[in-house]
């Protein structure tokens, strides 16, 4: 019998079908074959608030709010399908931070998404299809921060994402097929006050209806 070499389950439901049942051309006789469902209808919200004074480290708050995750890392060859839909009514994460007298560097973050696929291979070949659709009402995040007297970095972001999907392989032969569809109001807000910091200040809003990154390395 030919061996699944590695799965990995992400929020809902992974299958993994038989390596017997890949048949048809251009499919893999010996390898990973992964078939991930993933279906959300349920709201996902994530608040936090924090107080934070007297550190002599870093400090790194994050809000995570999210429907639909997806990670998937192989080290042989890979059939992989995924379906993720998203129809939940809300998506938010907040973060409220009052953050002073820090020795180190400060990182504030806030991220809100539909779905998220991330998938990465070093095999010879490798057939990734995907496909995800929003339908959430308004994936957002809010982020309200006051920091002050910090020697390092201070960093403040707040990022909304409908789909995203991420591949990178070492593989020749390599098969991507990718399909988005948001129909999501995306919101994000940054509000920051921050002085007395020796390091450097960043702070960065983003609120994106599709992302798709794909890095396939040359040999």
């Amino acid at each position: 019998m030919t061996r699944i070499a590695r799965t990995l389950i992400a929020s809902t439901a992974l299958t993994i079908l038989p390596v017997s049942l890949a048949c048809a051309d251009g499919s893999i006789s010996d390898g990973s074959n992964i078939l991930n469902n993933q279906i959300n209808f349920s709201n996902s919200f994530s608040h936090i608030n924090v107080d934070v004074g007297n550190v002599w480290g870093d400090v790194n708050v994050q809000s995570v709010a999210g429907g639909n995750s997806l990670d998937v890392t192989t080290m042989n060859d890979t059939n992989l399908t995924n379906n993720q839909y998203n129809e939940s009514g809300a998506i938010a994460a907040d973060l409220n931070a009052s953050v002073r007298q820090v020795s180190g560097d400060v990182n504030l973050s806030a991220q809100a998404f539909c779905n998220s696929a991330s998938i990465s291979s070093d095999p010879n070949n490798v057939s990734v299809d995907s496909s995800q659709e929003c339908h959430a009402a308004d994936p957002s995040t809010d982020v309200n921060a006051a920091v002050q007297d910090v020697a390092g970095n201070v960093s403040v972001s707040a990022s909304s994402i409908g789909n995203s999907f991420e591949e990178d392989t070492n593989a020749p032969n390599a098969n991507v097929t990718n399909n988005q569809l948001n129909d999501s109001n995306l919101a994000a807000t940054v509000n920051a006050s921050v002085w007395n910091v020796k390091g450097s200040v960043s702070v960065a809003g983003a609120a994106i209806g599709n992302s798709a990154q794909i890095i396939h390395y040359g040999n």
